[in-house]
């Protein structure tokens, strides 16, 4: 053992190498701490459902004046498997309230509308205009989400243009559980 701290007159001894990747410090009852690997079974944190998805720097297509869902080709992340790159939507299987950002630009010429949606219809929307440049803007929401079938995805309406801009600066869709205590969250 390397060294030693005292908290609450409890002397700790610690490892004398780095743990690993994802490893925790982990007591052994006699002031001793090592290097472990907490598991998937009981006592282990659920990890947070969150993602973050994009379209790569490709522009979609889209049909002028018309609500579009936002076509993602790319997850950065998706930390419990509930995004659906086919469906563009994301359905967590936990229980919660989820915070909600979507990100998008239209391109020259045109006012563009950006919006998340609970189950395809519940839409809260924000205006903005490009004007003369490419202009973006972003919309946040928080939306309880059942755990079972409520799902949320981004949408956009372009008022005269026809392209949702692909960079991963101007358009992309996130999302994560925010409620719990801090026992429920591993990140």
């Amino acid at each position: 053992f390397a060294g030693s701290t005292a908290f609450n007159g409890v002397e700790n001894l610690f490892p004398s190498s780095d743990g690993t990747a994802h490893q925790v410090l982990q007591p052994n009852g006699l002031g001793q701490l090592s290097w472990g690997t907490v598991s998937s079974g009981a006592g282990s944190a659920p990890v947070v459902p969150a993602f973050s998805v994009h379209r790569n720097g490709v522009d979609q297509t889209v049909v002028a004046n018309s609500w579009t869902t936002f076509d993602s080709t790319t997850e950065d992340f998706d930390t419990n498997s509930d995004f659906d790159l086919t469906t563009d939507r994301f359905t967590p299987t936990v229980a919660g309230k989820y915070l909600f950002t979507f990100t998008t630009s239209c391109g020259t010429g045109a006012q563009c509308y950006s919006a998340i949606t609970k189950n395809g219809t519940d839409r809260l929307q924000v205006q903005h205009e490009s004007g003369t440049h490419s202009g973006g803007g972003s919309v946040t929401r928080v939306i309880d989400m059942n755990g079972t079938t409520d799902y949320g995805e981004a949408q956009s309406f372009n008022d005269g243009a026809t392209i949702v801009l692909g960079s991963t600066l101007f358009s992309r869709f996130t999302g994560a559980r925010i409620d719990g205590s801090a026992a429920n969250f591993a990140f």
